[in-house]
């Protein structure tokens, strides 16, 4: 993976140009898995085919962190940067 500061994203979240979001898989029901930008998902796990319109889905809606939804107010509904507390090296 790319370098980033120490830490990880929740188990539901996907880690995409610095940012933790919430899975693209879990968001769209498996149809368009892959995370191409902070509101878009894709069907295939490449640049190239994420560059066609019928590949890709955009909402503002994906556009958010694992924590959304979850009744729990501490996890982040928002995009945020690796937690360091999910890491072993946290302690």
């Amino acid at each position: 993976g790319c370098p980033h500061f120490p830490g990880s994203c929740m188990e539901n979240e996907e880690f995409s140009l610095g940012v933790c979001y919430k899975k693209c898989a879990i968001l769209t029901s498996n149809a368009f898995p892959h995370r191409s930008g902070a509101s878009t998902c894709c069907r295939y796990n490449s640049h190239l085919a994420c560059m066609d319109a019928l590949n890709v889905n955009t909402s503002a809606a994906f556009d958010i962190g694992g924590g959304l939804g979850d009744s729990v107010p501490e996890t982040p509904r928002a995009p945020h940067g690796a937690m360091p507390q999910l890491t072993e090296a946290a302690q």
